[in-house]
């Protein structure tokens, strides 16, 4: 580049985000308190190569297992215009735009001697997208709903030749 760009750039993940949201922390046995989950998801890309297409598969597909201890994060997964607490927040690099992909999660729950288990089979992951598992996770006939959201609730961004101006006058990509 030798001058002054004025280009649209769009900028994706490569990434996939993958949330369980509970909408009621209690039990009759009293207030929920996670202790620690387990998320599994199969059919994930297991080489991140950027010449030749982000997220291919070397050999077979790669199973991955995510472990946190307790939640995610204290703030609320507003999803669908309802508030869920956020139990699990993972990120996976896709193979394609978007794959379909079967998710075992485990909650530990403090005074539970077993974990609280939920399986979903053909859950959409797409790139640069947040996908919502949420509902009554820690219920007997837990409910769960899937809620794909673009671009991780982000504004998109639209890069002119003065925005892309760097302090020194030259613009992005400056040449070496």
């Amino acid at each position: 580049v030798t001058g002054p760009v004025n280009e649209t750039i769009e900028l994706c993940r490569p990434f996939a985000q993958l949330n369980f949201g509970a909408d009621v922390m209690a039990t009759d046995l009293g207030p929920v308190v996670v202790t620690g989950t387990t998320v599994t998801v199969t059919n994930l890309a297991t080489v991140f190569n950027t010449i030749e297409g982000i997220g291919q598969v070397d050999g077979n597909a790669a199973t991955a297992t995510f472990a946190a201890t307790g939640l995610a994060t204290d703030e609320a997964l507003v999803t669908g215009g309802k508030s869920y607490t956020w139990v699990t927040m993972d990120y996976m690099l896709m193979m394609n735009d978007q794959s379909l992909v079967d998710v075992d999660a485990a909650f530990g729950v403090e005074g539970l001697d077993d974990k609280v288990v939920r399986t979903v089979t053909n859950v959409p992951l797409k790139k640069n997208h947040r996908t919502n598992i949420v509902g009554d996770l820690f219920s007997i006939d837990a409910v769960l709903n899937i809620i794909v959201e673009p671009a991780f609730d982000q504004s998109d961004l639209v890069v002119t030749d003065e925005s892309a101006k760097l302090n020194d006058g030259s613009y992005f990509p400056r040449s070496v």
